[in-house]
């Protein structure tokens, strides 16, 4: 009944983990993304660096390791860095028809206009004209887009013959007066005998 007692008292705190976030983060190029311990202690990142926050302007897996006083807890997170697209295309004529295949880099969306009015979302579309002269050219545009921006190519399509320029046997041929609206002269200069077919048209096709 008169013996002696006695008591004490202890606070425990338990420390948290160190949490980057999301297992996978990503950044548009020419940007960065920024990665935070988000928590006190001393730190020590995959690169060496020893700050709490992390300024990531490269692809990779990054981590983080952080002491507090006798915890030691550790995380990591995959960047990305998101290129930006370049849009480009070549075509193919054959006829009126006219086969386009996309060259673009890092496109996730392409957008066609055919510049007749038609237009399409397709990667690698075909598309037929209808023209209203015999020899016809139309300008196309492709605008490519991913999550960072959009880009825009554009060329020039027609089923015109391949110039004079192109055609090795000619050394010249001039048109003159030129533009006309009457008689005009036609002198060509080859360099070997050939039959020659010559096609006129006016702006009108």
């Amino acid at each position: 009944e008169f013996g002696c007692y006695s008591s004490d008292t202890a606070t425990i705190t338990q420390s948290s983990n160190v949490d980057l976030g999301v297992d996978t983060t990503s950044f548009c190029e020419g940007s960065n993304v920024v990665l935070n311990a988000n928590m006190a202690g001393s730190y020590l990142w995959s690169d060496g660096s020893t700050n709490q926050i992390l300024n990531v302007t490269s692809s990779g897996t990054y981590s983080i390791t952080v002491t507090e006083a006798n915890c030691i807890s550790s995380d990591s997170t995959v960047v990305e860095e998101i290129l930006n697209t370049a849009a480009s295309f070549t075509s193919s004529v054959n006829g009126n028809t006219v086969t386009f295949t996309s060259s673009s880099q890092n496109a996730d969306t392409y957008s066609w206009d055919f510049g007749d009015g038609n237009t399409s979302t397709l990667q690698n579309p075909v598309h037929t004209y209808s023209p209203s002269g015999s020899i016809w050219a139309y300008t196309v545009t492709l605008t490519t887009a991913n999550e960072c921006g959009d880009d825009e190519a554009e060329n020039e399509v027609s089923n015109a013959p391949n110039g004079i320029s192109n055609i090795s046997v000619f050394n010249s041929i001039e048109m003159y007066p030129n533009p006309t609206h009457g008689t005009f002269t036609l002198s060509v200069s080859v360099e070997e005998a050939l039959e020659l077919n010559v096609l006129v048209e006016d702006v009108r096709g």
